[in-house]
Formats: C-alpha cells, structure tokens, sequence
C-alpha cells in the first residue's frame, strides 16, 4: 500500500520547506497538496506559524539567472 503523504505532521512539513533554497522547488512543495499549502506560507520568508523561519537562508523572489560576462 502507497503512504499518505498529504497525512504528514504539519511541524514535518515546516520543517523540510524550510531546507528547501530554490524558489521553484519551493512552490512545487507547496503545490503538492492542499495540506501541505496550509501549513506552508505562500512567501517562504514568512513564518508559517509560530516558530519563525529565521533560520533559512533567504530565498530569492525570482531564480536567479546566471550572466556571462
């Protein structure tokens, strides 16, 4: 039988979005499933409850795109 994931402790959820440095890994986290959006702010330098995300590195609005020079 397949997990559950949508089942996941919202804590454990906070916890592995915050790992996350790439904007877009970051939406596509959030796209997963309607639970995981709930528990995961929409802007990643928001704290999603009472435990700040002070601890991230900040996370760029839009990818950086690398130049050459």
């Amino acid at each position: 039988m397949a997990a559950d994931w949508t089942q996941l402790p919202p804590e454990l959820v906070e916890s592995i979005s915050k790992k996350l440095k790439i904007y877009a890994d970051y939406l596509r986290f959030r796209g997963v499933c309607h639970s995981w959006q709930a528990c995961v702010p929409e802007n990643p330098s928001a704290p999603a409850s009472s435990a700040a995300m002070a601890d991230a590195p900040p996370i760029p609005a839009q990818p950086i795109t690398p130049r050459v020079l």
